[in-house]
């Protein structure tokens, strides 16, 4: 009986052995291939799906979608972007909304001299800062700002300050910076 468990014993070792052995190789060299494998199908259903992009580009119907999309994006575009040339126009435009919501003392005045602007990276888009002041109170102020949200192209508040007045009675004062976005005149 003894010789048989030697036997057993020395059968399971190496077995064992051979299972160990196995499960190293799977992990250092199959896993390894399996997930590169994944990788490469991955890479060729982009590439399939490219390439039939591609071809379809080509395709009448398929144009004609892409100049309707460009044309959807331009058009919303135009809604948050102005013209150098017809950015002057929203200077006008502030005061006419401003006679028309009865604003006190307004002054507006375009910031020529800002700082390094954030958009500066920008090859197509600039910035123009306008400052307003007013006094008014804060039902003139809110249609004030309601009439600017409606207005195209969009024009955004910087900052806003409103100081309370000294005397009792008499309107708040409010300064505001402005932002609009406006197309860059590219000669090169």
């Amino acid at each position: 009986m003894s010789t048989y468990k030697k036997y057993f014993a020395a059968m399971a070792l190496i077995w064992a052995g051979c299972a160990v052995v196995i499960i190293l190789a799977y992990l250092l060299l199959f896993a390894p291939q399996s997930r590169r494998r994944l990788q490469t199908e991955n890479q060729l259903k982009e590439t399939k799906r490219a390439y039939r992009a591609g071809l379809k580009a080509g395709q009448k119907d398929a144009q004609d979608l892409a100049r309707e999309q460009i044309q959807q994006m331009q058009h919303g575009l135009a809604n948050f972007v102005t013209d150098a040339e017809s950015s002057a126009n929203l200077i006008f435009d502030l005061s006419q909304i401003a006679n028309a919501r009865q604003l006190d003392s307004f002054t507006i005045k375009a910031k020529d001299d800002r700082e390094k602007s954030e958009m500066s990276d920008y090859k197509n888009i600039g910035e123009n800062h306008i400052d307003v002041s007013f006094t008014g109170d804060f039902n003139q102020f809110a249609t004030f700002l309601n009439a600017m949200e409606r207005h195209q192209p969009v024009i955004f508040v910087d900052q806003f300050k409103i100081t309370r007045p000294k005397r009792q009675g008499t309107a708040n004062n409010v300064n505001m910076s402005l932002a609009v976005f406006v197309r860059k005149n590219n000669e090169s």
